[in-house]
């Protein structure tokens, strides 16, 4: 049974998943070059010190088998992602609805590189997922990043 375990900052309790972080997210790195550098350097070192960052972890007998990391800050979900053989149960779904708790917004800024998109068009859609821009070459030469829910400046 799946359990889910968020947190707003650094948990003692949770460290057993912040260690599995790099491990499950290890395919990231094809798409997103640095990803496990943000994650050691970034997010974890954001929850202990900045309290801008926040996450919501899908856990099967103390294996991280899905992941929500976000930045508070931005309303931003920046990364989502799911053990493949945990796919297609409605762990994302549930992620992403506890993201947008966390968050405090139904509608959280997200960006998906145009590798990823396929794989993901359905589930943005279902969370009414707004593309709002694209840019290339932001997190790897030649590739397009889409931009869904940027909050538009006042």
């Amino acid at each position: 049974m799946i359990e889910y375990k968020n947190g707003i900052t650094f948990e003692e309790n949770h460290i057993v998943y912040y260690d599995q972080i790099g491990t499950l997210t290890k395919t990231i790195n094809k798409s997103y070059p640095s990803h496990n550098q943000w994650v050691n350097e970034i997010f974890l070192n954001g929850l202990k010190n900045d309290k801008n960052r926040a996450y919501s972890f899908a856990v099967d007998k103390n294996l991280l088998v899905g992941l929500s990391l976000m930045k508070t800050t931005e309303e931003k979900i920046c990364c989502l992602y799911i053990l493949e053989e945990y796919r297609k149960q409605g762990i994302a779904s549930q992620l992403f609805q506890n993201s947008c708790e966390i968050l405090n917004t139904d509608k959280p800024f997200i960006t998906v590189s145009h590798e990823n998109y396929p794989m993901l068009e359905k589930f943005l859609k279902k969370f009414n997922c707004e593309l709002t821009s694209q840019h290339k070459g932001m997190y790897k030469e030649n590739s397009i990043e889409y931009f869904f829910n940027e909050k538009r400046q006042k």
